[in-house]
């Protein structure tokens, strides 16, 4: 299983062009944007680039349109890279469950967060969103 998931992101990261350079405009917005953003990585497909990167204690992919027009986002992080909110419902109605990482996804749709946690017996997924609201979405023994 682990090597196939492995054959699966290499021919996924192939896939993209790695040597892209972006327009000078989406460059520029970027580095607005992101100032402190390290170890950026452009890649182009399908017309639109890739930039993936970290900045503080968080990795991003954000796709941005050739004119730089913002399409999506990925943000990953730990438990600090929730809404206030959501972290705190969570917590209260989910105690004992350690947040082991969280993705926030922003589209044309809205934004959703998923939440992965852990405790001594299983490994959960949940799903929030920016109402702060929250759901299991998965649960499987470790």
């Amino acid at each position: 299983m682990k090597q196939s998931l492995t054959i699966i992101m290499v021919i996924f990261l192939l896939s993209f062009n790695t040597d892209a350079q972006p327009t000078k405009k989406i460059q520029e917005v970027f580095s607005q944007s992101f100032p402190q953003a390290i170890e950026i990585l452009w890649s182009l497909r399908d017309n639109n680039y890739i930039a993936s990167f970290k900045d503080r204690d968080m990795f991003y992919n954000i796709i941005f349109e050739a004119d730089g027009n913002f399409i999506s986002s990925i943000r990953r992080s730990n438990e600090k890279g929730l809404p206030t909110g959501l972290l705190y419902n969570f917590k209260k109605k989910y105690s004992g469950k350690e947040i082991a990482s969280v993705s926030e996804i922003i589209n044309d749709t809205g934004t959703i967060y998923h939440i992965t946690a852990q405790d001594e017996k299983f490994i959960y997924w949940y799903k929030g969103n920016t109402y702060s609201e929250i759901s299991l979405d998965q649960k499987l023994p470790k």
